[in-house]
C-alpha cells in the first residue's frame, strides 16, 4: 500500500526500462526513513508525500542502474507532481425530482 504507488510513479517518471530488486530497496529504504520511530509504517495522511519521495528514490536508482537516461533533480521533482493523480470531486447536487432515502418507497415484507 505504502511502496508500489511509489514504484509506479518513479518507474513512469523516469521512463525505465526494466525495474530491479534494487529499485525496491530502494522503496523500502525510503519508506522506512519515512517511518516514525516506534512505527510500522508512517501515518496514511502522509502517503502522497511519502510516495513522492518513494518515486524520486527509484528514479535515481533506475537512473544510476543505467536503465532509464539521467535528469536533473529539480526537473525529475517536476516529473513527479506533474504525475500525480488528485482527486476533485464536484459537490454533490441531487437530481431534479431526486427522492432521498427517507422518502422512498420500502418493499413490503
Amino acid at each position: 500500500m505504502y511502496i508500489f504507488p511509489g514504484m509506479g510513479l518513479g518507474i513512469v517518471c523516469s521512463r525505465a526500462s526494466r525495474v530491479t530488486d534494487r529499485m525496491f530497496g530502494a522503496a523500502a529504504r525510503t519508506l522506512a526513513s519515512q517511518t516514525p520511530a516506534g512505527s510500522l509504517y508512517p501515518p496514511l495522511r502522509e502517503i502522497r508525500r511519502i510516495s513522492a519521495a518513494i518515486a524520486f528514490e527509484v528514479a535515481r536508482e533506475a537512473m544510476a542502474a543505467g536503465l532509464a537516461e539521467p535528469c536533473d533533480e529539480p526537473v525529475l521533482r517536476e516529473r513527479i507532481a506533474a504525475a500525480m493523480w488528485e482527486p476533485r470531486y464536484l459537490p454533490y447536487r441531487p437530481a431534479p425530482g431526486a427522492r432521498s432515502r427517507a422518502e422512498a418507497p420500502r418493499p413490503v415484507p
